[in-house]
């Protein structure tokens, strides 16, 4: 994720350590084009300290992912009903 403004030219190119989870990107790019997210979009965390090497108070220690597979040909082959044809996986930069 590049931040075209010339307050993030320190940082360019550099990469960070630091988790981002998908639900950060839609409300990160809401604001970006001075819009407010709606309150079921907007709990993302800020992107923009990360970008600007600020920083950042309460920093996430995991991520979560969950994956549905309810409708994919995955859950035929393995042979599962659709309600438990779901995935969950937590990652702290470790384990997974």
């Amino acid at each position: 994720m590049v931040d075209p403004s010339a307050e993030a030219d320190a940082t360019r190119r550099t990469p960070s350590e630091l988790f981002v989870e998908r639900i950060d990107l839609v409300p990160n790019f809401i604001r970006y084009f001075s819009g407010q997210p709606k309150p079921h979009i907007g709990e993302g965390r800020p992107l923009k300290p990360l970008l600007h090497a600020a920083p950042v108070a309460d920093r996430q220690r995991y991520v979560v992912s969950e994956y549905d597979y309810g409708t994919m040909p995955a859950r035929g082959t393995l042979s599962t009903p659709v309600d438990a044809s779901r995935l969950f996986m937590v990652f702290d930069g470790r384990w997974k």
